[in-house]
């Protein structure tokens, strides 16, 4: 039996309370047919069976109408006071190496470290004496 990745499945429970926040995908087959997809799929995406790709992630993130860095919380983990970018880039790396199209993720993943950037330098400011 394969070893589940424990980064897999706390994003499959992490896009699964997102979908369920939604009262009219509270059943899965109704968000499955909403992004055209088996809701044996989806399944296996929120029990961290594997890692959805690239392209799945987008036709989450259209239907629900969260930023990739949302989608991807249990991932990235982003603690304002304590931002550890190789942490992060770990991360971002495990997503990469699970989807298909890695190309595609550059502009996301340029996306998150600027934000990450910024919300650090907010963080340094906030701590140093006036």
């Amino acid at each position: 039996m394969k070893k589940k990745n424990s980064k897999a499945v706390e994003l499959g429970k992490y896009l699964k309370s997102l979908r369920e926040k939604f009262d009219r995908y509270k059943k899965r087959t109704n968000f499955a047919s909403e992004i055209n997809e088996p809701p044996q799929k989806i399944s296996n995406y929120e029990h961290g069976e594997n890692f959805p790709t690239i392209e799945m992630l987008i036709k989450i993130q259209k239907v629900l109408n969260k930023p990739f860095e949302i989608l991807l919380k249990p991932l990235i983990d982003i603690s304002e006071e304590n931002i550890e970018l190789s942490e992060i880039l770990n991360n971002i790396k495990q997503i990469c190496k699970y989807s298909e199209a890695k190309k595609d993720l550059k502009k996301q993943i340029k996306y998150i470290l600027n934000d990450i950037k910024e919300k650090e330098e907010k963080s340094k400011k906030k701590r140093e004496p006036d």
